[in-house]
Protein backbone atom coordinates (compact mmCIF):
# COMPACT_ATOMS: atom_id res chain seq x y z
CA UNK A 1 0.00 0.00 0.00
CA UNK A 2 1.42 3.37 -1.05
CA UNK A 3 1.89 6.36 1.21
CA UNK A 4 -1.12 8.15 -0.26
CA UNK A 5 -3.32 5.06 0.21
CA UNK A 6 -2.22 4.78 3.83
CA UNK A 7 -2.87 8.49 4.38
CA UNK A 8 -6.44 8.29 3.08
CA UNK A 9 -7.14 5.15 5.11
CA UNK A 10 -5.89 6.94 8.22
CA UNK A 11 -8.13 9.95 7.50
CA UNK A 12 -11.12 7.64 7.02
CA UNK A 13 -10.47 5.99 10.38
CA UNK A 14 -10.13 9.43 12.00
CA UNK A 15 -13.49 10.55 10.58
CA UNK A 16 -15.15 7.37 11.86
CA UNK A 17 -13.56 7.96 15.26
CA UNK A 18 -14.82 11.58 15.35
CA UNK A 19 -18.25 11.27 13.71
CA UNK A 20 -19.16 7.58 13.73
CA UNK A 21 -19.40 5.06 10.89
CA UNK A 22 -20.50 6.34 7.50
CA UNK A 23 -23.61 5.14 5.73
CA UNK A 24 -21.68 5.12 2.47
CA UNK A 25 -18.31 6.28 1.10
CA UNK A 26 -18.84 8.04 -2.25
CA UNK A 27 -15.74 8.32 -4.41
CA UNK A 28 -14.60 8.81 -8.01
CA UNK A 29 -12.72 5.47 -7.98
CA UNK A 30 -9.39 7.07 -7.08
CA UNK A 31 -6.90 4.37 -6.11
CA UNK A 32 -6.43 5.75 -2.60
CA UNK A 33 -10.20 5.58 -2.01
CA UNK A 34 -10.69 1.98 -3.14
CA UNK A 35 -7.51 0.44 -1.75
CA UNK A 36 -7.62 -2.90 0.08
CA UNK A 37 -7.12 -1.12 3.41
CA UNK A 38 -10.07 1.19 2.78
CA UNK A 39 -12.29 -1.72 1.73
CA UNK A 40 -11.34 -3.57 4.94
CA UNK A 41 -12.33 -0.52 7.02
CA UNK A 42 -15.68 -0.23 5.23
CA UNK A 43 -16.36 -3.93 5.79
CA UNK A 44 -15.47 -3.67 9.47
CA UNK A 45 -17.97 -0.87 10.06
CA UNK A 46 -20.55 -2.14 7.53
CA UNK A 47 -20.32 1.03 5.41
CA UNK A 48 -21.54 1.22 1.84
CA UNK A 49 -19.18 2.00 -1.04
CA UNK A 50 -20.40 4.02 -4.05
CA UNK A 51 -18.19 4.91 -7.02
CA UNK A 52 -19.12 7.36 -9.76
CA UNK A 53 -18.69 6.44 -13.39
CA UNK A 54 -15.22 7.34 -14.78
CA UNK A 55 -15.10 10.89 -16.18
CA UNK A 56 -18.56 11.57 -14.69
CA UNK A 57 -17.70 13.36 -11.48
CA UNK A 58 -21.10 15.09 -11.48
CA UNK A 59 -22.45 11.75 -10.24
CA UNK A 60 -20.53 12.25 -6.99
CA UNK A 61 -22.52 14.85 -5.02
CA UNK A 62 -19.55 15.42 -2.71
CA UNK A 63 -17.82 17.23 -5.59
CA UNK A 64 -20.41 20.05 -5.39
CA UNK A 65 -19.77 20.47 -1.68
CA UNK A 66 -16.02 20.50 -2.24
CA UNK A 67 -16.50 23.29 -4.79
CA UNK A 68 -18.53 25.23 -2.21
CA UNK A 69 -15.71 24.79 0.30
CA UNK A 70 -13.07 26.03 -2.14
CA UNK A 71 -15.10 28.97 -3.45
CA UNK A 72 -16.06 30.12 0.05
CA UNK A 73 -12.49 29.76 1.30
CA UNK A 74 -11.14 31.78 -1.62
CA UNK A 75 -13.72 34.50 -0.98
CA UNK A 76 -12.91 34.69 2.73
CA UNK A 77 -9.17 34.86 2.09
CA UNK A 78 -9.66 37.58 -0.51
CA UNK A 79 -11.86 39.63 1.80
CA UNK A 80 -9.60 39.30 4.84
CA UNK A 81 -6.24 39.45 3.06
CA UNK A 82 -5.14 36.17 4.63
CA UNK A 83 -1.64 34.96 3.63
CA UNK A 84 -1.57 32.13 1.10
CA UNK A 85 -0.05 29.65 3.52
CA UNK A 86 -3.22 29.75 5.65
CA UNK A 87 -5.39 28.17 2.92
CA UNK A 88 -5.73 24.84 4.71
CA UNK A 89 -6.67 26.55 7.97
CA UNK A 90 -9.32 28.50 6.06
CA UNK A 91 -10.70 25.30 4.50
CA UNK A 92 -11.00 23.73 7.94
CA UNK A 93 -12.69 26.88 9.28
CA UNK A 94 -15.19 26.97 6.41
CA UNK A 95 -15.99 23.26 6.74
CA UNK A 96 -16.72 23.71 10.45
CA UNK A 97 -18.74 26.85 9.78
CA UNK A 98 -20.93 25.14 7.16
CA UNK A 99 -21.59 22.33 9.61
CA UNK A 100 -23.19 24.94 11.88
CA UNK A 101 -25.35 26.57 9.17
CA UNK A 102 -28.82 25.47 8.04
CA UNK A 103 -28.92 23.46 4.82
CA UNK A 104 -32.00 23.36 2.58
CA UNK A 105 -31.14 19.81 1.48
CA UNK A 106 -31.50 18.71 5.11
CA UNK A 107 -34.87 20.35 5.67
CA UNK A 108 -33.21 23.55 6.92
CA UNK A 109 -31.36 21.63 9.62
CA UNK A 110 -27.66 22.12 10.18
CA UNK A 111 -25.49 19.12 9.26
CA UNK A 112 -24.54 18.65 12.92
CA UNK A 113 -28.19 18.76 13.99
CA UNK A 114 -29.08 16.18 11.34
CA UNK A 115 -26.27 13.93 12.57
CA UNK A 116 -26.67 14.26 16.34
CA UNK A 117 -30.24 15.49 16.76
CA UNK A 118 -29.11 18.56 18.74
CA UNK A 119 -28.85 22.15 17.49
CA UNK A 120 -25.15 23.15 17.67
CA UNK A 121 -24.00 26.22 19.60
CA UNK A 122 -22.67 28.96 17.30
CA UNK A 123 -21.30 31.20 20.07
CA UNK A 124 -17.68 30.41 19.24
CA UNK A 125 -18.11 31.80 15.71
CA UNK A 126 -19.73 35.13 16.61
CA UNK A 127 -16.91 37.11 18.24
CA UNK A 128 -14.13 36.86 15.64
CA UNK A 129 -13.63 36.41 11.90
CA UNK A 130 -10.97 34.47 10.01
CA UNK A 131 -7.53 36.13 9.99
CA UNK A 132 -8.69 38.82 12.43
CA UNK A 133 -5.80 40.48 14.31
CA UNK A 134 -6.00 39.53 17.99
CA UNK A 135 -4.02 39.79 21.20
CA UNK A 136 -3.61 36.74 23.43
CA UNK A 137 -2.54 36.64 27.08
CA UNK A 138 0.88 35.25 28.02
CA UNK A 139 2.85 34.62 31.18
CA UNK A 140 5.04 37.71 31.05
CA UNK A 141 7.99 38.93 33.07
CA UNK A 142 6.29 42.08 34.32
CA UNK A 143 7.19 44.92 33.93
CA UNK A 144 9.83 44.01 31.35
CA UNK A 145 7.43 42.36 28.93
CA UNK A 146 3.91 42.97 27.70
CA UNK A 147 1.21 40.64 29.10
CA UNK A 148 -0.04 40.07 25.55
CA UNK A 149 1.28 38.96 22.18
CA UNK A 150 -0.23 39.43 18.74
CA UNK A 151 -1.63 36.84 16.38
CA UNK A 152 -4.37 36.03 13.92
CA UNK A 153 -7.66 34.22 14.61
CA UNK A 154 -7.82 31.01 12.56
CA UNK A 155 -10.95 29.31 13.88
CA UNK A 156 -12.30 27.29 16.77
CA UNK A 157 -10.09 24.75 18.54
CA UNK A 158 -12.30 21.66 18.55
CA UNK A 159 -11.55 19.04 21.22
CA UNK A 160 -9.20 21.43 23.03
CA UNK A 161 -10.17 23.33 26.17
CA UNK A 162 -13.59 24.90 26.64
CA UNK A 163 -16.16 25.86 24.02
CA UNK A 164 -14.52 29.27 23.49
CA UNK A 165 -10.98 28.06 22.83
CA UNK A 166 -9.53 29.18 19.53
CA UNK A 167 -6.74 28.50 17.06
CA UNK A 168 -4.31 31.42 16.95
CA UNK A 169 -1.56 31.88 14.37
CA UNK A 170 1.29 33.53 16.27
CA UNK A 171 2.73 36.55 14.48
CA UNK A 172 6.31 35.94 15.56
CA UNK A 173 6.70 32.20 14.86
CA UNK A 174 3.79 31.56 12.43
CA UNK A 175 2.81 28.53 14.49
CA UNK A 176 -0.65 27.56 15.72
CA UNK A 177 -1.48 27.67 19.43
CA UNK A 178 -4.77 27.03 21.24
CA UNK A 179 -5.93 29.88 23.46
CA UNK A 180 -9.09 31.15 25.13
CA UNK A 181 -7.83 34.43 26.67
CA UNK A 182 -7.84 36.61 23.56
CA UNK A 183 -9.30 39.94 22.44
CA UNK A 184 -9.48 41.87 19.16
CA UNK A 185 -6.44 43.94 18.26
CA UNK A 186 -7.66 47.37 17.14
CA UNK A 187 -7.23 51.09 17.72
CA UNK A 188 -9.99 51.28 20.36
CA UNK A 189 -7.96 49.51 23.04
CA UNK A 190 -4.44 49.07 21.64
CA UNK A 191 -1.38 47.41 23.10
CA UNK A 192 1.54 49.27 21.57
CA UNK A 193 4.08 46.99 23.28
CA UNK A 194 2.96 43.79 21.54
CA UNK A 195 4.56 42.64 18.30
CA UNK A 196 3.15 44.02 15.07
CA UNK A 197 1.98 41.65 12.38
CA UNK A 198 4.51 40.79 9.70
CA UNK A 199 5.29 43.30 6.98
CA UNK A 200 3.34 45.42 4.55
CA UNK A 201 3.67 42.67 1.95
CA UNK A 202 2.18 40.10 4.34
CA UNK A 203 -0.96 42.20 4.83
CA UNK A 204 -1.71 42.66 1.14
CA UNK A 205 -4.83 40.79 -0.12
CA UNK A 206 -4.17 37.71 -2.21
CA UNK A 207 -6.23 36.04 -4.90
CA UNK A 208 -7.24 32.44 -5.53
CA UNK A 209 -4.77 30.19 -3.75
CA UNK A 210 -6.74 26.95 -3.38
CA UNK A 211 -5.75 25.42 -6.68
CA UNK A 212 -3.01 22.85 -6.15
CA UNK A 213 -3.72 19.28 -5.11
CA UNK A 214 -0.66 19.26 -2.91
CA UNK A 215 0.64 22.01 -0.65
CA UNK A 216 2.72 22.21 2.51
CA UNK A 217 1.91 24.69 5.26
CA UNK A 218 5.26 25.49 6.96
CA UNK A 219 5.40 24.86 10.70
CA UNK A 220 1.63 24.45 10.99
CA UNK A 221 0.30 21.40 9.14
CA UNK A 222 0.43 19.66 5.81
CA UNK A 223 -2.04 17.82 3.62
CA UNK A 224 -2.07 15.88 0.36
CA UNK A 225 -5.32 15.48 -1.52
CA UNK A 226 -5.58 11.95 -2.99
CA UNK A 227 -6.88 11.78 -6.54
Amino acid sequence: MGAMDAEFAGILEYIIHQRGALDCLASDSAKAEISAKVIDILRMYKCGNYMSEPEHQHQNFAENRIRTLKDTSNRIMDRTGAPGYTWLLCLIYVAALLNHLANANLGDLTPLAAMYGVTPDISAYLNFYFNQPVLYAIDNKWPLESPEKSGRWMGVAHNVGGALTYKILMDDTKKIIYHSAIRPRDDKDPNNCSETFGSVEADKPIKSVIKSKEYTLPDVCAITFPR
